[in-house]
Parts: structure tokens; sequence; C-alpha cells
């Protein structure tokens, strides 16, 4: 129960920090809202790494794969993309879209590296994409019509 918990505070805390961003990157601009959204998260997230630990090691670092810090990259692309879209898009159809994206690409690779596949999560995905696209064609259809 306890990561379910966690995960509602976590996607509470992705759609509250979609839309910080998006308002950083309308005010200062697409890259400087970005970069400062992004350097706020990292200067948090190293405050709190030092002040979890005892005592800092630097060689830490030197033990992670070069592959690891790829990520740090792919969440500056996923956030600059995510601000951009969020001038073309409501919040709930970005959300949504990403939420559909990561559960796919989840199916996959449970697929593809631990040999894990489901009928029943291939459903439960295609469930969501076409409620998606549903509500899309609704809104288009209301917005038409007034």
């Amino acid at each position: 129960m306890l990561a379910v918990i966690l995960a509602f505070f976590g996607g509470l805390a992705i759609v509250v920090s979609k839309m910080l961003n998006h308002n950083a990157a309308k005010r200062f601009g697409l890259l400087p809202g970005t970069l400062l959204n992004y350097l706020t998260g990292t200067l948090m997230a190293g405050i709190l790494a030092f002040a979890s630990m005892k005592r800092f090691d630097y060689t830490v670092f030197l033990d992670v794969p070069p592959l690891m810090y790829s990520a740090g990259l792919l969440g500056l692309g996923a956030m600059l993309i995510s601000n951009l879209t969020l001038n073309r898009l409501p919040v709930v159809h970005s959300t949504s879209i990403i939420v559909v994206t990561q559960m796919s690409v989840a199916l996959l690779l449970d697929y593809w590296l631990f040999g894990i596949g489901s009928l029943i999560r291939i459903v439960g995905a295609m469930l969501v994409v076409i409620a998606l696209i549903l509500d899309q064609y609704i809104i288009q259809y209301k917005t038409a019509n007034i």
C-alpha cells in the first residue's frame, strides 16, 4: 500500500512540476526556463544526496558506468519536449501521452529484458490509448461546434 501512496504523490509531483516548468518556459523562454528548473532539481538532488550520507565519498562517481550518466541528458530532453508540447496540448493530454508511452516502453522492456509478457497488460495499455483518442476527438468535436 505504501508503494501505491508514494506512486500517487510521485504522479502529483510530476504534474505540478510540469506546470511550473511550463510557466518558467513561458516567462523566461524555453531553454532558460528549462535550464533553471533542471539546475534547481539537480541542486536539490545533490543536497538530499549529501544529507543522506554519513561521509560523502566522491570516488563513488568513478564506479558508475558511463551510460548511466546519459539519464540526466534524457531527463533534460524529456523536460524540453514536455515544455514544447504544453504550448500545444492540454496538460491532461500531454500527461496521458507520457503515461501511455511509459507503459508501452515498460511492456516492451519487460518482455525484452525479462521475458515477462501479459495479454492483460497489452489490453490495458490499448484501452488507455483508445480513451485518449476518444477524449481528444470529443474535445475537437465540442470546439468545432461552439
